[in-house]
């Protein structure tokens, strides 16, 4: 039972071959008191250990949705300290633009970055680029979902576009009612693995989602027939489990 929930939410992908640590958890959320982390007792309210906090010189240093952590244990068994941060493979960044660049860090340890996008007259190059452009993850891989292809009718016109602007980015077009679609998404959510959904509001992330997981993750609303947009369905940023053989995502709607 411990193996398979630390499994889950990408203990071996992490630390490979070694065994389970009682005393290692990933944090799935963060708020301005407190954290949760997934451990092998379940998910639990972290806590920052004081001695570990006071040693934190940099807000980089602090622990984010998808970092690993070392906990220990407290008399309350709904509570863990967290007092260690393990080496991060790498970190998903947004470039804020002010009077200097600054980073605002959105997760990490991270396998996917999967973009989305929808298909209809909304499709935009411009914002493809500056997804591209405000969005930096190092070892890790980028996946354009075109949406609601099934609305569309320049499907084909718009990938050739994106493939001769950026021809090593994967591009797969879905469509909720195309199975044969969405199973091309599979490889990119397999159990163990890390991946973050960004797309503006609209677009099909939550239905596409649910789709995916068989279940209602996040609740769906229909788009406005005034802007052909939607509103932001979920505002928060958390590690979620999908379902049996899938992978975890860290859905961004703050994109």
């Amino acid at each position: 039972m411990v193996e398979e929930i630390m499994k889950k939410y990408g203990y071996f992908n992490f630390f490979r071959d070694s065994p389970i640590n009682d005393n290692i958890g990933r944090i799935t959320f963060v708020s301005k008191e407190n954290y949760l982390v997934m451990t092998p007792k379940g998910e639990l309210i972290g806590k920052l250990k004081g001695r570990y906090s006071y040693e934190i010189e940099d807000a980089k240093e602090f622990p984010y949705v998808g970092d690993w952590v070392s906990i220990q244990y407290t008399g309350n068994e709904k509570e863990v300290l967290i007092d260690h941060l393990f080496r991060r493979k790498n970190r998903i960044s947004r470039k804020m633009r002010g009077k200097q660049f600054s980073e605002q860090i959105i997760a990490c340890n991270v396998d996917y970055i999967i973009f989305c996008m929808s298909t209809d007259e909304n499709f935009s190059l411009r914002l493809l680029e500056k997804y591209l452009y405000a969005f930096s993850c190092p070892n890790s891989k980028s996946l354009l979902v075109l949406t609601k292809k099934d609305l569309a009718e320049n499907v084909e016109k718009n990938i050739k576009k994106i493939k001769e602007l950026y021809p090593n980015l994967e591009v797969i077009a879905t469509s909720i009612y195309e199975d044969s679609s969405i199973k091309l998404l599979l490889p990119y959510l397999l159990e163990g693995t890390t991946s973050v959904i960004i797309g503006s509001s609209g677009v099909g992330k939550s239905t596409l989602i649910n789709h995916i997981a068989g279940k209602e993750i996040f609740k769906t609303r229909e788009i406005s027939k005034k802007t052909q947009r939607g509103k932001h369905t979920t505002t928060f940023r958390k590690l979620i489990y999908l379902g049996e053989g899938l992978g975890c995502i860290i859905p961004d709607f703050d994109s």
